[in-house]
């Protein structure tokens, strides 16, 4: 069967692009043709580019007016963005080695209705795909809407993000989601909104990651770090995952790594800003502890079976994935807010999380059966 996928596969996010790589590398091996529609709108990468300026920039509108000035700004902004470069390109090699990407690229939902690429069956998901807090959850084309007649649409772990859909896109989502043949979502919160929408026959199940096996991803890494240290993951900086860390560090006698998105943590005694998708695996699976605000950065620290506590994204109201997730698990007291909250006295006991998570799995794998199923 020929399958297409679409979700946020190159944005330079760890957990963007190895959910994709799962979910098309799970499906590959039920003997599936599978490839991920190179869907790459402005509103997803966009800020890449050099000219690139926010919206909400103060210089935006002369930057509009005068393409001196715009060049100016896009000229000092250079130094800074320049950085960056040496995080991108070990996720460029990552999707060049292991995404199977179509050859045309679509920047827009109508793009794709135009000239839709062929398929049986088209997926979208996971991640935050229907996230209407963000602007891919205002976007037809992760609702499937430029699939022709005849092929059939799923999603798998599609995510909400959010508790509830922005007020004044019910509608929307509602009429979206009626399209799709087959529902599946990441979060027991997501099942509440299909509820509220009056939209039946959603399936929950887990992250496309926990469909191939510790053992799978472990034959992608290629170094193990003999050093004791506690792994950080903070694209926030939040002081008080800084106060545990050191304290935590200090306590222990390890050093502190931190994998930074942008900006180097200064309480760290090693930064990894050049970090692409295996080197964050790899640096998970190495630590003796692992602290974040990550959700995937989570999800893998549980793939290989490791020490973690994880706190909110403060700023975001995104949250209820996190809560749902270690829920789902019975791990809910790895999900802290403060430093106090830590007992490194209590482990993780791992053969009931495996237990936990393979229980679920079986409904992943059902799910994704009845799907491929369909002709």
């Amino acid at each position: 069967m020929k399958i297409k996928t679409i979700t946020c596969h190159d944005v330079y996010n760890y957990g963007a692009s190895l959910q994709a790589y799962a979910l098309m590398k799970y499906l590959e091996s039920k003997g599936h043709d599978v490839q991920i529609i190179d869907y790459k709108p402005d509103y997803l990468c966009a800020r890449y580019s050099f000219w690139y300026i926010d919206s909400k920039s103060r210089y935006r509108k002369s930057c509009d007016r005068n393409k001196l000035i715009h060049l100016l700004f896009a000229l000092a902004k250079y130094p800074s963005r320049h950085k960056t470069i040496a995080r991108k390109r070990p996720f460029d090699k990552f999707k060049d080695k292991y995404l199977k990407i179509t050859n045309c690229r679509y920047e827009s939902n109508e793009e794709l209705k135009i000239d839709a690429p062929r398929a049986d069956l088209f997926i979208t998901g996971s991640d935050q795909v229907w996230n209407t807090a963000m602007q891919n959850g205002k976007d037809p084309a992760f609702y499937l809407d430029f699939v022709p007649k005849g092929a059939v649409r799923a999603s798998y772990a599609a995510s909400f993000g959010i508790s509830d859909i922005e007020k004044g896109y019910e509608l929307f989502a509602q009429k979206m989601l009626h399209k799709l043949n087959y529902i599946s979502v990441r979060e027991t919160t997501g099942l509440k909104i299909l509820e509220s929408l009056e939209v039946k026959g959603g399936t929950q199940v887990l992250d496309p990651v926990f469909l191939l096996t510790r053992e799978e991803w472990s034959s992608i890494i290629k170094k193990e770090i003999k050093e004791k240290y506690l792994l950080v993951y903070d694209f926030l900086h939040d002081p008080v995952i800084e106060e545990a860390a050191i304290r935590i560090a200090k306590e222990k006698g390890w050093k502190i790594y931190s994998i930074n998105d942008y900006l180097p943590l200064i309480y760290a005694d090693k930064n990894i800003s050049d970090a692409g998708p295996v080197q964050f695996m790899e640096l998970i699976n190495s630590c003796q502890l692992f602290i974040s605000n990550s959700f995937h950065g989570t999800v893998f620290s549980i793939i290989f079976e490791k020490e973690f506590y994880v706190f909110n994204i403060k700023t975001l109201n995104n949250n209820s994935r996190m809560i749902d997730f270690l829920s789902l698990l019975n791990l809910s007291n790895r999900h802290v807010s403060s430093q106090e909250q830590i007992n490194l006295t209590e482990s993780i006991d791992y053969t009931k999380v495996r237990k936990m998570v393979n229980a679920n799995l079986v409904n992943s794998y059902s799910y994704l059966d009845k799907v491929l199923e369909k002709k």
